[in-house]
């Protein structure tokens, strides 16, 4: 740590490069810290035969409604819960000035597209920003079978602004033969 100048006493002490930091220590003292960090590094890791992945703890598929490694081939088919058959009927409450809006795309497409145009990102470092057209989102949302209710849009109470959306499509979906 270098003394202060009396007139810089004032300013807060700025953190010094790390590796400049590492550099200036004694070598013993580097190789120490090498031996901890590959110590560190040592941690249990991916599972090499299929018997210790059948030993392995998975924390988020253990948790999931899956067969289990080793259970065998699934032999039946059928919903992973039965449906209760309860829709909730009335809408989730929103903040203060904020209401539900179904959003009709044949009168709102401009509005719509600025909203995703501005606010939607398709990589994690928001390098790749698409441009919406008032076509295509017609084309993706409203595909056979779509339902004017799943297009549904977040608005401000006041100026009716345009803030948030949420979307539903139908799919059909075949998992056996």
């Amino acid at each position: 740590m270098r003394k202060q100048k009396k007139s810089e006493s004032w300013r807060p002490q700025q953190p010094e490069d790390p590796f400049t930091m590492l550099d200036s220590l004694p070598e013993e003292k580097q190789q120490e810290i090498q031996r901890a960090l590959h110590l560190f590094s040592l941690g249990r890791g991916l599972p090499r035969t299929l018997q210790e992945a059948q030993r392995h703890t998975y924390l988020f598929w253990d948790s999931q409604p899956i067969p289990k490694l080793g259970a065998g081939a699934v032999t039946q088919s059928g919903p992973i819960a039965e449906p209760s058959g309860v829709v909730r009927q009335e809408p989730y409450s929103l903040p203060p000035g904020f209401t539900w809006d179904t959003l009709d795309t044949t009168s709102t497409p401009v509005e719509l597209c600025s909203l995703l145009s501005e606010n939607y990102m398709e990589e994690d470092d928001n390098t790749l920003r698409r441009k919406f057209t008032p076509e295509y989102l017609k084309w993706v949302l409203e595909p056979p079978g779509w339902q004017a209710q799943w297009l549904c849009g977040v608005r401000v109470s006041i100026n009716h602004k345009l803030v948030g959306f949420i979307s539903a499509a139908p799919a059909n979906l075949r998992i056996h033969d």
